[in-house]
């Protein structure tokens, strides 16, 4: 659906601007309202609504070098809010609680994962990108910086596919 709204071109993909469009667009009586970036200490990022859930709000550790991290861990966010926002009004990620869930917990994490490594690397362009070539470090980081991710996680992808 990207591909066809806004191109094969599109990457890095603007997970912010994604996340508030297409909340409003398609949840409008509950979508993300807000999208911060704040120094947080042992945080990675958090997914919280208001009481009546009409209300959406995402919060990412801006203190955080990397900047594929951030945006990974903001298109994780927007993965909890699309596939999980029915189960609980909040989903707090710290390097701690993924060493403390338990077995439905961290199914969780690891389908919001799996979802934001697939947003911001789709398979059928990462395909593309590395068909026929030898794994590289260069290879590695032509697909780090197309898709504004860190070189773990584009080679993770690689690993995947």
């Amino acid at each position: 659906m990207l591909n066809q709204v806004l191109g094969e071109e599109r990457f890095p993909v603007k997970v912010e601007e994604l996340a508030l469009e297409y909340s409003t667009q398609c949840f409008p009586n509950s979508p993300i309202a807000k999208i911060v970036g704040e120094d947080l200490p042992d945080f990675e990022g958090l997914l919280k609504s208001n009481k009546d859930q009409s209300r959406w709000l995402i919060v990412y550790n801006s203190s955080v070098a990397s900047p594929g991290r951030r945006r990974f861990t903001l298109a994780h966010e927007f993965g909890h809010y699309l596939l999980h926002r029915q189960l609980q009004p909040q989903f707090a990620c710290s390097q701690q609680d993924m060493e403390d869930w338990d077995a439905d917990e961290r199914q969780i994490e690891v389908e919001a994962d799996v979802f934001a490594s697939f947003l911001l690397m789709p398979l059928d362009d990462f395909r593309k990108q590395v068909a026929g070539q030898a794994i590289s470090f260069d290879l590695l980081s032509h697909c780090a910086s197309r898709y504004g991710v860190s070189l773990t996680a584009a080679a993770l992808k690689w690993i995947e596919i």
